[in-house]
């Protein structure tokens, strides 16, 4: 009877090394990876006559770099059966300390690129005080009222062409965004968003 139970006991204890060692090549399938195999759905279908407010994007999309699929980092396990999470990379120094170097100069001249949804926004480089100072003096030269300064939210209330509109500021890695949104809280029109960005742009200070 003790001897069934010690086999007993080993044989579980094995069976619990396997299930967690993930990597292993006698990892069976958890279905981790089901989601690459994943189907689009067709978009929601509403009643002709249900009256809906349209769908807009609210905020901007980073673009994917056209290569990111081919620099993906391996999520499978050596099976190729089981969610992996990847090893972090290290640290490039060099590369954070040409960054911190640029952190705390001036900002670069503003750029407007788009978004993943198409929407142009405004590109700073560089500090993000600073940017958000010159930004204000760029605001100020082109009489653009401002009618409201939010900086712990990063967002600043203005108007523009009789129009109430925020701008909204974001922060990724060295480089801080201004998208522009209406009165709804949507992405505002590219065609006046890139107006308004251009007079930013025109006046910002040297």
């Amino acid at each position: 009877m003790l001897q069934r139970f010690r086999l007993n006991s080993i044989g579980l204890l094995l069976l619990v090394g396997l299930s967690m060692s993930g990597c292993s090549k006698f990892a069976v399938n958890n279905s981790s990876l089901d989601y690459r195999d994943a189907k689009p759905l067709p978009p929601l279908q509403l009643p002709a006559e249900q009256a809906t407010r349209p769908f807009v994007a609210l905020y901007p999309v980073p673009a994917l770099p056209e290569r990111a699929p081919d620099n993906a980092p391996i999520v499978t396990n050596e099976k190729g059966n089981r969610f992996v999470m990847p090893a972090p990379q290290p640290l490039d120094t060099a590369a954070l300390q040409a960054r911190a170097s640029v952190d705390v100069g001036r900002p670069s001249a503003p750029t407007i690129v788009v978004d993943g949804n198409g929407f142009p926004i405004l590109r700073i480089d560089g500090n993000s005080d600073r940017g958000w100072e010159s930004l204000l003096q760029s605001l100020a030269t082109a009489q653009i009222a401002v009618t409201k300064n939010t900086r712990a939210t990063g967002q600043l209330e203005i108007q523009f062409d009789s129009q109430p509109y925020t701008l909204r500021l974001g922060r990724s890695g060295n480089a801080t965004t201004v998208s522009v949104q209406d009165r709804q809280d949507a992405l505002a029109d590219p065609a006046l968003t890139t107006s308004l960005l251009k007079q930013i742009i025109q006046h910002w200070p040297i």
